[in-house]
């Protein structure tokens, strides 16, 4: 029996439908799931198995398909559900018998007396849709070659795009696939295929029976992929694949060295040897994240491992720890799974910090805790400076709410959060506590209090030790604590040390921190090694007793290590000693703690962001490491954008122009001296050092300050020799150079970019391409382009779309600014429940959130939304308080230098 949707929902509203049981839950005919539908469903349906069977094509026209699910039932008044959005159903059979059913474009719905209590077998023959926003089963054609590449993503509820099914993490099951593609594409699963049977321009590949998994983390990917064979690492069968075009990309023997690491390193660390057989990895395009863990076949978007050109020192790093991330879901996260989503931070957390417990001993990576300082923990921190900060364990009510809790409080605050209770407990316990909780609940489902009473049990003869009040202070509250020193010295030596706790503006909690403290004497005007000494700050102020006698410090480092989730507060005598000596430090996590802490004290409005930047032009210089240098020179970058953006009436031209001079000059001096340094081309090879990590940095914090006339017209020449400091340009950089040609509206740039998409036809190139020609539209264009972005029924793909929508408010135009976002604003409102749920949360969090103006008028606008009568998602919402938080920073720091 067929049902078309709005026959379906019309007898949903009338109540009409005899074939729906009425009984005391009907689920809501919505996208995705709700907890309690969930709930139910948990109680009906134990013990499933499916049996799928796939016939993909090349075309991209609807791929077909059956699902037979085996299950035992228990009636509990209520009909059965099964997922599966957006398809069209041809039949279904119930144990044996072809049987009505309803369908409402959502899910099926079976009613109960249709089952019997105890094993059921239902068979449904269907069709889908591919997918065009890279969830569910995604459809590629690459326009370099036309060879065509298909992968899922289906956390956390599009299994259900690809075949019909119970779609909630905790109804584990067994999978059986069997997939019919044409006979030149490689089909990638689970596990490795028994047996593939060729027939003309088809072929049949038949993959055994999964381990009981959750359905976010089955895999079908199927394509003309490129393999890479690994050999094996005792037993487990490696594989690496990516697009055909993009082979010649993929840094083979750096992806295997971290992939083996990594497996020496969990089997250890969970006490599990890995459970799933095999292991392949795969790089894909227009990826929605950075990753993904499926089970035995995880999927890596390839913007950031498999490009022509020079790959900056940052996504070299995040390719390794993505890759430790992602094996660590295989214990956490797929072998031990969570109940339900309200639990994803805990997957994320872990496996956030599990793969830099995994890169300490790991030879090929420089200084991991500096990394996850710098690039992870201080997203956490931003994040949880919001005025939409939530806790690390929120309630998730539904799957359409899983994705907007994905941010760096659920992976880097709940990761550094986890290190702090490492250090808490003792290396030692924690990892006895973890392997615990990994054998007993192997293959099942838990909740957080399950590792918590695993680590409790693990402690218990530590009587210092309580993990449920720890839990209680962190993981069910929001806010980052400050901490300052207060020191009094006497004849050379400490008299008193406290360390001073304080709330942050969205929090009065005072929380235990146990951490390290560092003293740092000063001896002929050079900083010494410090004396480092162990803390517990519990309350507001806290003394430092083993500081008495010691040496005066010219710097107190709290936090030293930085193995608390704290921020440091530097008074004006400390600022004013690291302006002399922050050079001097040659602890580069503890020279990071400090240049973080200045930042802030900047972006806080402490004192102006131009006392930041000279200490940073002085002191960078002088720096060795490449991670902070890149770090001092993104924050040069931002505090340039932030004065642009200050600058409304002109006030600050004077300002800018000499600060981009300043940056321009020095990386400059930098880059010619890595020209002049590097050895002379041989073979038509570029000279060493050209296009490395440091000359990478200074590449681009010099065209982070690209401003003034002679600047362009100096990039502008830089495109036209094709190369910059004896460096060829890559595609990547010549398309950076025509993003600021773009923003500063260089004469003939829209002639200038369509040459290039010309001459540069790839995938990669047409994004750049979207972005770009969004940044040089009139105000009509961009109405233009708001339209074809929230359209719901267009053909582009969603990365497609993001391009366009990312590069549309242009600050110096304030005044379209407004009219344009007031134009998206209002079409989210109205329109929310049409919208592709993606683009629609894409423009809620991401575009409006950082569309400020800098001015009082600005949050006028917004308050006129949020205090309309008006219902507005939660997201927008959100976006729109972070907009009006931004903007009111960003008003305090331009008043300290009017």
């Amino acid at each position: 029996m067929r049902l078309s949707t709005l026959i379906l929902l019309s007898f949903l509203i009338s109540s009409c439908n005899n074939n729906l049981n009425s009984g005391s839950h009907i689920r809501p005919a919505e996208r995705g799931l709700n907890q309690a539908s969930a709930e139910l469903r948990k109680q009906q349906v134990s013990n499933p198995s499916y049996q799928i069977h796939l016939r993909l094509n090349a075309q991209g026209t609807d791929f077909s398909g059956s699902n037979i699910l085996d299950f035992d039932f228990k009636p509990q008044g209520s009909d059965l559900t099964i997922d599966f959005t957006n398809g069209s159903i041809n039949q279904i059979s119930i144990n044996g018998k072809v049987s009505d059913y309803q369908y409402n474009g959502f899910f099926i719905s079976i009613a109960e007396q249709q089952l019997v209590a105890g094993n059921n077998r239902i068979e449904i023959n269907y069709s889908h849709p591919y997918s065009k926003d890279g969830a569910g089963l995604y459809y590629f054609k690459d326009p370099i070659d036309d060879r065509v590449y298909t992968y899922s993503d289906l956390e956390p509820y599009d299994a259900n795009r690809i075949f019909p099914i119970f779609d909630q993490p905790n109804l584990k099951a067994k999978f059986t696939l069997s997939v019919d593609a044409p006979a030149t594409w490689q089909v990638i699963s689970a596990n490795r295929e028994t047996s593939i049977t060729k027939n003309a321009d088809r072929a049949v590949w038949q993959f055994p029976p999964t381990l009981p998994i959750s359905s976010y983390i089955m895999p079908v990917h199927a394509g003309n992929y490129a393999s890479f064979d690994l050999g094996d690492y005792q037993g487990i069968a490696l594989r690496l694949f990516s697009r055909q075009s993009n082979a010649q990309y993929v840094p083979v023997e750096e992806w295997n060295a971290a992939t083996r690491h990594g497996f020496a390193f969990f089997n250890d660390f969970f006490g599990i040897d890995y459970p799933f057989g095999k292991y392949d990895q795969i790089a894909v395009p227009d990826f929605n994240s950075g990753a993904m863990e499926n089970v035995g076949a995880v999927t890596f978007s390839d913007r950031y491992c498999c490009i022509p050109g020079s790959r900056s020192i940052g996504e070299k790093s995040f390719l390794t720890n993505a890759i430790l991330h992602e094996q660590a879901h295989m214990w956490f996260g797929n072998l031990v799974t969570m109940d339900w989503w309200d639990d994803i931070w805990l997957n994320e957390s872990f496996a956030e910090i599990a793969s830099y417990f995994a890169l300490e001993s790991y030879e090929n990576f420089d200084q991991p805790w500096l990394e996850f300082l710098l690039q992870r923990k201080t997203w956490g921190y931003r994040d949880d400076e919001y005025i939409t900060s939530h806790p690390i364990k929120g309630e998730i009510k539904h799957t359409d709410l899983v994705m907007a809790s994905i941010d760096g409080i659920t992976y880097a605050k709940g990761g550094s959060v986890l290190r702090q209770l490492r250090y808490y407990i003792g290396e030692d316990i924690f990892r006895s506590g973890l392997q615990s909780y990994m054998k007993k609940y192997a293959y099942q489902n838990t909740r957080f209090q399950d590792l918590l009473d695993e680590l409790a049990h693990a402690a218990a003869d530590n009587k210092t030790v309580n993990i449920n009040q720890w839990a209680d202070q962190w993981i069910k509250t929001i806010g980052v604590n400050r901490v300052s020193s207060e020191l009094q010295c006497s004849n050379g030596q400490v008299e008193s040390l406290h360390l001073i706790q304080s709330g942050s503006h969205n929090s009065a909690l005072l929380r235990t921190h146990k951490l390290q403290v560092g003293l740092y004497p000063l001896k002929d005007q050079k900083l010494q090694q410090p004396t480092i000494l162990p803390v517990t700050i519990e309350g507001k102020r806290t003394p430092v007793e083993a500081a008495t006698g010691q040496p005066c410090p010219a710097l107190v480092l709290p936090n030293i290590g930085d193995y608390a989730y704290i921020k440091v507060n530097l008074d004006t005598q400390t600022r004013d000693t690291l302006a002399k000596h922050l050079s001097g430090i040659d602890d580069p996590v503890a020279s990071a703690l400090f240049w973080l802490a200045l930042w802030d004290g900047a972006m806080d409005g402490e004192y102006p962001v131009t006392e930041h930047s000279q200490i940073a032009l002085k002191h960078v210089r002088l720096e060795t490491n490449n991670q902070m240098i890149d770090e001092i020179a993104n924050s040069l970058a931002n505090t340039h954008r932030w004065i642009e953006r200050m600058n409304d009436q002109g006030q600050f031209d004077q300002l800018l122009a000499k600060l981009s001079s300043q940056i321009v000059e020095l990386a400059d001096q930098r880059l010619s001296l890595i020209e002049q340094s590097s050895k002379q081309p041989t073979n038509n090879q570029q000279p060493s050092g050209l296009g490395g990590d440091e000359f990478q940095i200074w590449f681009d914090l010099y065209k982070s300050a690209i401003h003034l006339p002679e600047q362009l017209q100096t990039a502008a020449l830089w495109l036209e020799n094709n190369r910059a400091f004896s460096w060829p340009l890559d595609q990547r950089s010549r398309w950076s150079i025509l993003s600021i040609l773009a923003s500063n509206y260089y004469p003939n740039i829209e002639k200038i970019i369509e040459t290039e998409l010309a001459s540069y036809s790839s995938a990669r190139g047409k994004l750049r391409y979207l972005s770009v020609k969004t940044k040089i539209a009139d105000k009509n264009q961009k109405l233009n382009i708001i339209q074809q972005v929230l359209d719901s029924n267009s053909d582009k793909s969603l990365a497609n779309r993001k391009a366009m929508a990312g590069t549309l408010f242009d600050i110096r135009d304030r005044q379209t600014t407004r009219e344009q976002t007031e134009l998206v604003v209002q079409r989210l409102i109205n329109e929310d429940s049409s919208l592709d749920p993606r683009i629609r949360d894409y423009l809620a969090s991401r575009v409006v959130g950082s569309a400020y103006l800098c001015s009082e008028q600005w949050n006028q606008f917004v308050d006129n939304y949020l205090n309309s009568s008006k219902q507005l998602n939660q997201l927008l919402v959100n976006g729109l308080r972070e907009s009006q938080q931004n903007n009111n920073r960003c008003i305090k720091a331009k008043a300290l230098l009017l």
